[in-house]
């Protein structure tokens, strides 16, 4: 599990496994797309972090 923090210091959200894959977390939820409904899932952490960053980004929480 990776927890990433918002620049003003607390935790913004974290990415952990989801099965084969990784997930993206905000509030203890897991970031779904708003056009499809889908989880945002990733086959690396890496990339995860990325769409967790981004939704962060984007005011998502």
């Amino acid at each position: 599990m990776f927890a990433i923090r918002r620049p003003d210091g607390p935790v913004g959200g974290w990415v952990a496994a989801v099965g084969d894959n990784w997930g993206s977390y905000i509030d203890g939820r897991l970031v779904i797309d708003a056009t499809d409904g889908q989880p945002w899932l990733s086959r690396h952490a890496r990339y995860a972090v990325s769409l967790l960053q981004m939704a962060l980004g984007q005011d998502l929480a």
